[in-house]
C-alpha cells in the first residue's frame, strides 16, 4: 500500500529510490486519490496512465495483464 511504499523509499536511504505510480494498481487497491496530495512530488519518479474497468475480469493477474484500458475508457 502507499504507506508501505513510502516507508520503503524513505528508509532505503538511497538517493535514487522513488515511487512509480500505476493508475491501474491504485484503482484496484481502492486508493483514495486525495492521499496522493500527501506525497512529496520529489518521491514520484514516474506515472503509468491507463484505465481500469469497474469490475475485475478473471484473476488479478489476468486483469492486470490483459484488461487494461486506454485512459478515459
Amino acid at each position: 500500500d502507499l504507506d508501505d511504499a513510502l516507508r520503503i523509499v524513505r528508509e532505503s536511504g538511497a538517493g535514487n529510490a522513488g515511487l512509480f505510480l500505476d493508475v491501474w494498481h491504485l484503482a484496484r487497491r481502492g486508493l483514495d486519490y486525495e492521499r496522493l496530495r500527501e506525497v512529496d512530488p520529489a518521491l514520484i519518479f514516474g506515472v503509468q496512465l491507463d484505465d481500469v474497468a469497474p469490475q475485475m475480469r478473471g484473476t488479478m493477474a489476468e486483469d492486470c495483464l490483459n484488461n487494461r484500458l486506454l485512459p478515459g475508457k
